[in-house]
C-alpha cells in the first residue's frame, strides 16, 4: 500500500495517512509491514490476517520488541524460519523453544551459534544435524564433553574447526585416522603446543600449509624441516621471516623464490647477506628493500643500472643518506618523492636542489627540514603558502620579514 503523500510503500513517516487494515494487501505485503512499521506494531497487528507462512521471518527479525504480543507457536512457520528464531529471538528462548517443532535438519547450526547459553535445554544428539557439527565446535566448546561424539562428528568437512576452536580439548578429540589432513595447516596454526603428537610429514598438507608450519612451529624446525616437501614457490618468504635463525640450515639459492620474495631476504636475513646475495638472481624490483634493510652493505649491492629508481628513490634518500655521493643521479631519481631529499638529505642540499624538478606539492618539507637554505629555495609563486603558511611560522620565523611580505603581496594582487 502506497502513501498518498510521498508515494512510498509502507511509509513510516505518514503511517496514519495510508493505513487501512481492510484495504491492505496482507497476503503480499505482511513482510513489508513487519519490516518497516515495527514502531506502529500495536496499530496494525492482526494475527488472523497476517501472512505467517511468508512473513514469520520479518516478525522475528524486526518486531523482536513485541515478541510476547505476536508469538504463536501454532501459526509461526517453523519449517522455514526456525533458524531465525534462534538467531534473533534467543532472549526469549524459554518461551518459543519446542524440540518437536524446531527444524533440526536445516537449523541445528543456529541453535549452536546463537543459543549456546541454553545448550543444556536444547541439546539432543539424536536430533542435532551433525553435518553442521562445526557450529558445536565453534560456539559450544565450553560444553565439549557433553556433545563430543567422534563417530558422529563431521570430520571430513569440519576437522579444521576442531583444531581452531577446541584446541584445549585436543587430547580428547585427536584421531589421526579420522582427521581430514587437507585441513592440517590449522593444526600448525592453532595446535602448535601439541606438535609432537599430531605431526606426520607424510600426511601434512605441505602445499597449503608450509606457511603455517614455518610461522607457528619454528621451535620444532629441526623436526619438520624437509626441503623436498616444503612449498618454496609460495612460502619462501615465510622461511626468511620466521625461520631466519635457522637460515644456514634451510638456505638453498636454487629453490628459493627469488622472483616473488627477494624482498624477504633483505628484510629478515640481512645478517646473512654475504651468504645469500646474488645480483643476478635478486629481483631488482624489490631493491627498495636493499636500501631499507641492507644499507650497511651498500657498496656490495649497489648498481645504479639495476636499482629500481621509480619505486626505491625514497628508500635511498631515507636509509642511505651517508652514501649520497655514491648513488645520487638527478636524471634517475624519482622527483615525485623529492620530499625525502629535503627530509633526509638536507646536508647535501646544494648537490640535489633543483627548483624545476622539486615536487612543490610537498613544499612544506623544505620549510621544516631545509630552513637554513631558505633564501636559496624560497619562491612565493611555487611554495604552497595557502596550505602550509603555518609551517613557515613554526620553522622559519627568522625569515618572516621575507615570506610574510611576499605572501601579503600575492594576496593583494589576487584581490586586484
Amino acid at each position: 500500500m502506497q502513501c498518498p503523500i510521498c508515494g512510498t510503500t509502507c511509509c513510516t513517516s505518514h503511517f496514519n495517512s495510508w493505513w487501512n487494515p481492510d484495504l491492505f494487501d496482507w497476503e503480499g505485503q505482511s513482510n513489508m509491514l513487519a519490516q518497516h512499521c515495527a514502531d506502529f506494531f500495536d496499530e496494525w497487528w492482526d494475527p488472523t490476517k497476517f501472512n505467517w507462512e511468508q512473513a514469520s521471518r520479518e516478525l522475528a527479525i524486526f518486531c523482536i520488541e513485541h515478541f510476547r504480543k505476536w508469538w504463536d507457536p501454532d501459526k509461526y512457520n517453523w519449517q522455514e524460519y526456525s533458524g531465525v528464531l534462534a538467531q534473533y529471538c534467543s532472549g526469549h528462548f524459554d518461551i518459543w523453544w519446542d524440540p518437536d517443532r524446531y527444524n533440526w535438519q536445516d537449523a541445528s547450526w543456529a541453535l549452536a551459534s546463537f543459543c549456546s547459553g541454553y545448550f543444556e535445554d536444547w541439546w539432543d544428539p539424536d536430533r542435532y544435524n551433525w553435518k553442521d557439527s562445526w557450529a558445536l565446535a565453534q560456539f559450544c566448546s565450553y560444553y565439549f564433553d557433553r556433545w563430543w561424539d567422534p563417530s558422529r562428528y563431521n570430520w571430513k568437512e569440519h576437522s579444521d574447526t576442531l583444531a581452531q576452536y577446541c584446541s584445549r580439548h585436543f587430547l580428547k578429540w585427536w584421531d589421526p585416522t579420522k582427521f581430514n589432513w587437507r585441513t592440517s595447516p590449522t593444526l600448525a596454526k592453532d595446535c602448535p603446543q601439541y606438535f609432537h603428537i599430531w605431526w606426520n610429514p607424510s600426511k601434512y598438507d605441505w602445499k597449503r600449509g608450509s606457511h603455517e608450519i614455518a610461522s607457528c612451529c619454528v621451535g620444532c624446525f629441526e623436526i619438520w624441516w624437509d626441503p623436498d616437501k616444503f612449498n618454496w614457490k609460495r612460502n619462501s618468504a615465510s622461511l626468511a621471516s620466521q625461520c631466519n635463525k635457522h637460515f644456514r640450515k634451510w638456505w638453498d639459492p636454487d629453490r628459493y623464490n627469488w622472483e616473488d620474495e627477494s624482498y624477504a631476504l633483505a628484510r629478515h636475513c640481512s645478517e646473512f647477506f654475504h651468504d645469500w646475495w646474488d645480483p643476478d638472481r635478486f629481483n631488482w624490483k624489490h631493491s627498495w628493500a636493499l636500501a631499507e634493510y641492507c644499507s650497511q652493505h651498500f657498496h656490495i649491492w649497489w648498481d645504479p643500472d639495476k636499482y629500481d629508481w621509480k619505486d626505491g628513490s625514497c628508500e635511498l634518500a631515507r636509509y642511505c643518506p651517508e652514501y649520497f655521493d655514491d648513488w645520487w643521479d638527478p636524471n634517475r631519481f624519482n622527483w615525485k618523492v623529492s620530499w625525502a631529499l629535503a627530509e633526509f638529505c638536507s646536508e647535501h642540499f646544494y648537490k640535489w636542489w633543483n627548483p624545476n624538478k622539486y615536487n612543490w606539492k610537498d613544499s612544506w618539507f623544505l620549510a621544516q627540514f631545509c630552513t637554513e637554505y631558505f633564501e636559496v629555495w624560497w619562491d612565493p609563486d611555487k611554495y604552497d603558502w595557502k596550505k602550509y603558511d603555518y609551517v613557515l611560522s613554526e620553522f622559519c620565523p627568522q625569515y618572516r620579514h621575507i615570506w610574510e611580505k611576499d605572501i601579503r603581496l600575492r594576496k593583494l594582487l589576487r584581490e586586484d
